[in-house]
């Protein structure tokens, strides 16, 4: 159970998940300069709520099962879905994307500077090699100035850059409930270039039956510097044959055995198979000592082949493409009492989906249901700047959307489904930081947002019949206001409060007719508000502490469907509150964590008659490093869920016949050993 009086006393906003290098706040320190505010900022002067994540790659690792395991910790962010592999990560930040049955909505995505979002604002991170993460910077609230079609915020993810201490590892890993996992990592410098190769293979079982997944996930970085610039080239390529989806289940069903799968995804073989491949070139050049260009390229497809469990049309064929680029050039204007950064450019982004939808005959392809080809074209015109004079830290920015989308019908026995859409939005937001001294700071912004539906949402029409529905976009006014502070050497204290106003918010629910696959609609308006805290103590060089807490009120403002009011009442699929706590140790060859996780109620449905009960968890994590010259030798163990508390790893709003619940695994222990020579 989690307690507010207790809970408030531990107050979070920047926190390091697990593995990660202390950043402690303290006017003796070094500037931590963060990039997912597109102009590169102090973290201490920074406008924006923004947690950042530094991962050793040297301290006790966990499972790796999923990217749940980097950010459960972040104030603010709530993560599910982290054992059903056919839906992948399911990220919401102060609610927004928790409306995903599948994929991750309403959170921009970029990896290594290149956008892992589609321009619909679709992401998944199922091609991401986890092993091969170094840092993580989470931008809490509305990023639509900066990033176009993304309410709730930004993940920057960037992966590993230098070379290796040694150029080889190998690592090996098994687990409860059928984990085996094998990863390789090597890099190789050719005179001042560097090559950076990642490969990783997944078998899980999983905890429940019809759990499977197979996946192999290889990422090539190439590294050129130049006298004035640097260049970096990615590929990546991910293939995953199997991965089962077990589906949601009633809580009689979660008594009688919690790890039996729906029968009808049995019958009908739910589940998803997925092959990926990106190429992506970015290159900065260095102008003058004070300006820059910067320009990307990217291609990316993905092919999926999707069964689901319901006869008419449940089965899905996608073969998408996008591709896309951005310039942008930024400058440097420094006197003696201000200095001002200024950027400037425009990203555009292209994506085509071929969409297939066959009848699902008891996991047989049946007859063509329909067929057609989704378009989604932006193009945007951004400008940023950033004033800093004399302890006032000022910045403000613009961008401009078009977003153009069309659909070809190309099965024309039931009419022309055909049709075009035009969606263009306008966004900016402005803030100030206010240095009071040099260990403490407070800040303050307003911003605005949009956020399309998704091409897969537009083509869920009731009606069976192909081409777009009726949804809107939906909009947001968001205030923002925090304090960062340091308490004692090397520790501190950072608290953010928010107040956000959408209309149009995208809901799912399903039908009788086609249960198990998610439709949606528009909401009147939402309210959001809530707390966001978190405090690092560090006792020694070898204990630090960290805890977060998060407490929201999400509510429906105006929503009436069918007659029903649902005016007052919560959102569902979100937490009202979350807790975490950790402690480290490390020294030169051994370290250790403990984490405890604390989740509060979430309502399941709009009209909140039914509610998930409040859960807590425990991890350790422990590993033993043997470093010789020309080796590592790194044995590891960790243990999840070691109070073996019931919990759901993954819920469904608004499922028809109370099919609500994904139970998570029990106690689960892996063991590992990595190799490095």
């Amino acid at each position: 159970m989690v307690v507010r009086t207790c809970l408030l006393l531990l107050l979070c906003v920047k926190i390091y998940g697990q593995s990660t290098e202390t950043i402690e706040w303290s006017s003796s320190l070094d500037t931590v300069w963060i990039t997912s505010q597109k102009i590169k900022t102090d973290l201490a002067k920074s406008v924006r709520s923004t947690a950042l994540l530094e991962i050793a790659p040297n301290e006790a690792p966990n499972s790796l099962l999923s990217f749940n395991d980097y950010v459960e910790e972040v104030p603010g962010l709530f993560i599910l879905n982290g054992y059903n592999f056919a839906q992948d990560s399911r990220i919401s930040i102060r609610g927004f994307g928790s409306r995903s049955a599948f994929g991750i909505r309403g959170v921009k995505l970029i990896v290594d500077g290149i956008p892992e979002t589609t321009p619909d604002g679709q992401g998944q991170l199922d091609n991401l090699n986890l092993s091969s993460i170094r840092r993580i910077e989470v931008l809490k609230g509305s990023a639509a100035s900066m990033y176009g079609n993304a309410s709730g915020g930004v993940i920057n993810i960037s992966t590993i850059t230098e070379e290796l201490e040694k150029p080889v590892t190998l690592n090996f890993q098994s687990g409860s409930f059928g984990l085996r996992r094998y990863s390789f990592m090597g890099s190789a410098t050719f005179g001042k270039a560097k090559v950076i190769s990642n490969l990783e293979h997944l078998n899980y079982d999983g905890y429940r039956q019809h759990n499977e997944v197979k996946s192999t996930n290889v990422n090539l970085k190439y590294i050129q510097p130049f006298q004035n610039g640097l260049l970096n080239v990615i590929v990546n390529k991910t293939s995953s044959p199997i991965a089962n989806d077990p589906g949601g289940i009633t809580l009689e069903s979660v008594e009688e055995n919690p790890r039996q799968a729906r029968d009808r995804n049995l019958l009908f073989n739910s589940g998803e198979s997925i092959d990926h491949s990106k190429y992506a070139v970015s290159y900065r050049h260095q102008l003058r000592e004070n300006s820059s260009v910067n320009s990307y390229l990217f291609y990316s497809r993905r092919q999926f082949e999707g069964f689901l469990p319901f006869e008419n049309g449940g089965i899905i064929n996608l073969d998408r493409h996008y591709w896309g680029g951005g310039l942008n050039s930024a400058i440097k204007w420094v006197d003696k009492r201000l200095v001002v950064d200024f950027i400037y450019g425009f990203d555009w982004a292209f994506q085509s989906d071929e969409r297939v939808r066959n009848d699902n005959v008891q996991g047989i392809i049946g007859p063509e249901a329909l067929n057609q080809i989704e378009k989604f074209g932006n193009y945007a015109l951004f400008s940023q700047a950033k004033f800093d004079l004399q302890g006032w830290n000022v910045d403000v920015g613009i961008r401009y959307d078009i977003n153009d989308l069309e659909v070809q019908d190309k099965r024309l026995i039931d009419g022309d489904d055909s049709g075009d859409l035009s969606l263009n939005s306008f966004n900016y937001h402005f803030g100030a930081n206010k240095s009071l001294r040099k260990n403490l700071s407070v800040y303050a912004n307003y911003s605005t947002s949009f956020e399309t539906p998704t091409l897969s949402e537009l083509s869920s029409n009731p009606s069976g019949q192909g081409g777009f529905n009726n949804l809107s976009p939906q909009k947001a006014q968001s205030l923002e206001m925090g304090i960062r502070m340091g308490i004692v050497s090397q520790s501190y204290i950072d608290l953010t409060w928010f107040v956000i106003s959408s209309s149009d918010e995208l809901i799912p629910y399903e039908l009788d007719q086609f249960p198990g696959r998610d439709f949606y609609r528009n909401a009147g308006k939402t309210q959001r508000d809530g707390v966001e805290a978190s405090v690092q103590y560090k006792v020694s060089e070898s204990v630090t502490f960290n805890s977060s807490y998060s407490l929201g009120s999400f509510k429906y403002d105006e929503f009436v469907v069918n007659g029903e009011n649902f005016e007052g009442n919560d959102l569902p699929g979100i937490p009202d509150q979350r807790f975490t706590l950790s402690g480290r140790y490390v020294n030169k060859s051994f370290a250790a964590r403990l984490q405890y996780l604390a989740t509060g109620e979430i309502y399941l449905n709009n009209s909140n008659s039914v509610v998930s009960e409040a859960y807590n968890l425990l991890n350790i994590y422990a590993s033993y490093n043997l470093n010789r010259s020309n080796y590592s030798i790194v044995p590891y163990v960790g243990i999840n869920n070691l109070l073996n508390t019931d919990y759901y790893a993954n819920v469904r709003i608004n499922a028809f016949g109370a099919r609500y619940y994904e139970p998570g695994p029990n106690r689960a222990i892996f063991v590992g050993l990595k190799v490095s020579f």
